[in-house]
């Protein structure tokens, strides 16, 4: 575990948290993104959040996945992956961070930018160029955050997924290149 600040803390996933982690994506997932979706989402957490796919994810190289924790209650998800090269580039010399969901009601809290920074700080210390991410080009809330955060667009794709609305099928990649102490 680790203990980031005294109310922030993030406990590692494993396997066995399959059915907790289903179940707190299910709480979190849907509210924010339900209107991508033709059936609200339920494809993408059953795709995602199956036992079959952490399972696949937990073996991947480099991985590292945490429930986030604020004041004692699991309230979120942090997923990112180092050493990671992105599609067209041999270096892996960046950090892709792969998901971060946090719980409406740790909005506005400082969660999510205390959790970006301690990222940033890991990143820091295996010499990483920058911290990498994708985010849906519908989703503004977090695009400002992630430029608040220090974040530019440095590209675009279109998602293609079963059940995901065509005309919502953008995603912007994002990147904060990091300074070497």
């Amino acid at each position: 575990m680790y203990q980031i600040t005294s109310e922030i803390s993030l406990r590692p996933i494993t396997l066995e948290d399959h059915s907790k982690l289903a179940d707190l994506m299910q709480e979190i997932y849907p509210p924010a993104y339900h209107h991508l979706w033709e059936d609200d989402g339920k494809w993408y957490l059953d795709n995602q959040y199956s036992k079959e796919n952490l399972q696949k994810e937990l073996k991947e190289a480099h991985t590292h996945y945490f429930f986030v924790d604020f004041n004692d209650a699991t309230s979120g998800i942090l997923r990112y992956i180092t050493h990671s090269s992105w599609p067209g580039e041999g270096a892996e010399d960046s950090v892709k961070l792969h998901r971060i969901y946090l719980h409406p009601n740790t909005h506005g809290k400082g969660v999510g930018k205390t959790v970006f920074i301690w990222v940033e700080e890991q990143a820091k210390t295996i010499q990483a160029a920058s911290i990498r991410l994708e985010v849906m080009d519908t989703q503004t809330q977090a695009i400002r955050f992630y430029e608040k955060m220090g974040y530019e667009v440095f590209g675009t794709r279109k998602l293609v997924l079963p059940g995901l609305h065509e005309h919502l099928q953008g995603m912007l990649y994002m990147e904060k290149e990091l300074v070497s102490n």
